[in-house]
């Protein structure tokens, strides 16, 4: 995760991420600017550190000389490529230019730039009035020698707000491309925005924002060009998280991201924030469906995984709470049963098993973090079979006035829909990081999202309105966050 220390908190957007060496490279457009293509470096993952800007806009003539927007690099022959948006024509037009490297640091734009355009047979390709012709978002694979690129488009023809497609083109040496029919062609938003593909399992998936910010979904094939099909559910991530990229690192396929929410810590909280995520791990179900889970934070661990049993310091503030032979039982008929630690845990990986009462299972239950002595203020990563719903709930008094004051102190921060599981049997899984949380269930990432209310608190278990089993719960410490997040 990282967060640029700019004048303004939002100057990281969409992106492009890539391996050479080990180490990741991240290049992404600069906000609300636009003028520049940023450069970061990474060896964990996590905390990332900043690089020479890789390309800046050109004249106020050239084909670029408006603003330049998102990018896509890859290497072909032993050379590092960039295709990247260009604006023109007071941000009206859109084109694709092309820079090259030979080591991801020193980059030189294309004499022949732009390199590919909307072609009008398939696509919107000519500006008119205010109409902005939509050509952006550029994401190459190389496979058998081949550059296979696509890009955020519009169809010709059809329902003028279902025309979102993801354009196509071709290359063989990364210099010279061919523009093809549509690789995609949902029919169902305006735009299609920062399409990406990778290769998993056999099969060809294309992640992409549809229509806007609240949904980042996906889409799977059998050939890399397509036609991509849709999944009975083609939710990727849950809102608040934008413009997947895959990379392949340390040979596993991690999908990166970057996210925004309210900052609300601080003395001078407030306002939106964008954050660099962590990297995800992405997961083919036998129906070839995808999920994603956090990826392996073992880098980041700061000491031993610490077991959670009997003999574990704890202070239930409500509810009955029961050990017996290893396992911590959990009952109350109406309301909350909480179970927390005596001490205090920041920057953590908080994990437990749990399985519902057959006769009388809880409505609602989860895990608790950076919560006051009592669990009456703090976070709260629930799970509500009956609403197949996972939430990320914050419980705060009035920041100004305190408890004394009205105030309805709970919020509902992020919500996503979790189907039921037959055996009632839940592995809950929440990364607690800095401003980051990520909360995960039976191995499937749900809630991820940038909170903060308090810097650190108690970590502990809760249910709701019935009875649980609780068992094989820990407590991982990680190290502090190094990424700019404190202003």
């Amino acid at each position: 995760m990282y967060f640029i220390s700019g004048q303004d908190p939002n100057e990281i957007g969409d992106f492009d991420v890539v391996a050479k060496d080990g180490q990741l490279h991240c290049f992404y457009l600069s906000l609300p600017s636009h003028d520049t293509i940023g450069h970061l470096a990474s060896d964990d993952g996590i905390n990332w550190s900043p690089l020479p800007a890789a390309i800046r806009t050109g004249d106020p003539d050239d084909f670029d000389g408006d603003q330049i927007w998102t990018m896509g690099v890859f290497q072909k022959d032993g050379h590092w490529f960039m295709l990247y948006t260009a604006l023109s024509q007071r941000g009206l037009m859109q084109t694709t230019g092309l820079a090259t490297s030979p080591d991801l640091i020193h980059w030189t734009k294309s004499k022949t730039n732009p390199v590919i355009k909307a072609d009008p047979r398939w696509y919107e390709a000519v500006q008119k009035g205010n109409y902005r012709v939509d050509w952006r978002d550029p994401h190459v694979v190389v496979k058998d020698g081949v550059c296979h690129g696509f890009i955020c488009a519009r169809q010709n023809q059809g329902l003028l707000n279902r025309r979102g497609c993801a354009g196509y083109f071709t290359s063989k040496n990364g210099h010279h491309w061919q523009v093809k029919p549509p690789a995609c062609t949902p029919s169902n938003c305006f735009d299609w925005e920062c399409p990406s593909v990778f290769e998993a399992d056999g099969r060809f998936y294309m992640v992409a924002i549809a229509g806007g910010p609240g949904r980042q979904v996906y889409r799977v094939a059998e050939r890399i060009e397509g036609p991509y099909r849709r999944m009975a559910d083609d939710t990727l991530l849950p809102s608040g998280n934008f413009s997947v990229r895959p990379c392949v690192w340390r040979g596993k396929l991690h999908l990166f991201h970057w996210q925004r929410g309210l900052r609300d810590w601080g003395a001078n909280g407030g306002g939106g924030y964008a954050m660099l995520a962590s990297p995800k791990a992405a997961n083919v179900v036998p129906d070839g469906a995808l999920s994603v889970e956090s990826f392996d934070w073992s880098s980041l661990y700061r000491s031993r995984r610490k077991e959670i049993g009997a003999r574990t310091p704890a202070a239930p503030s409500c509810g009955t709470w029961r050990w017996s032979r290893g396992l911590l039982r959990a009952s109350r008929m109406n309301g909350p049963a909480i179970w927390l630690t005596q001490r205090d845990h920041e920057d953590f990986i908080l994990c437990a098993d749990l399985a519902l009462n057959e006769k009388n299972p809880a409505k609602e239950f989860g895990l608790v973090f950076r919560a006051d002595t009592m669990g009456d203020q703090g976070m709260y990563a629930t799970v509500i079979p009956g609403r197949f719903s996972a939430e990320l709930v914050k419980y705060v008094y009035n920041r100004r006035r305190g408890p004394d004051s009205l105030w309805r102190g709970r919020s509902v921060e992020q919500t996503c829909h979790v189907a039921p599981v037959a055996d009632r049997k839940y592995r809950l899984r929440v990364i607690v990081f800095g401003p980051s949380i990520e909360f995960n269930i039976n191995g499937r990432l749900v809630l991820a999202r940038m909170n903060l209310p308090r810097r650190n608190g108690r970590a502990g278990l809760f249910i709701e309105d019935g009875e649980a089993v609780f068992s094989d719960i820990s407590i991982q410490p990680l190290s502090a966050p190094k990424c700019n997040w404190e202003f």
